[in-house]
């Protein structure tokens, strides 16, 4: 999202259990890199998404990148290799995300 010479990435997450339910409460965490730094963390809403933000980019910052690192909740066990991209724009897929500059 582009506002003046700074802009936001905008990362969306979607938590599901292992039968394909969205999980309430999930911490998701991860870190910026490739044109920004630092991290970021959201917990999932009733449907199981949460956004992550990077604000005050660059106008020189022509795309950001976020790896999740972490995904927690009491009772439940996090496994990255079950990670899904169903838009195939992530790398590894549902780990890493390159955002580009509106």
């Amino acid at each position: 999202v582009a506002s003046g010479s700074k802009w936001t990435a905008r990362v969306t997450v979607l938590v599901e259990d292992a039968n394909n339910v969205p999980v309430v409460g999930a911490v998701v965490g991860g870190s910026w890199s490739n044109g920004a730094k630092g991290s970021g963390s959201c917990t999932t809403a009733a449907n199981g998404t949460c956004t992550i933000n990077k604000a005050s980019l660059g106008s020189r910052t022509t795309s950001v990148k976020f790896t999740i690192t972490s995904v927690s909740k009491a009772g439940y066990t996090y496994d990255s290799s079950m990670n899904e991209d169903p838009e195939a724009d992530s790398s590894p897929p549902g780990t890493a995300i390159v955002i580009l500059k509106p």
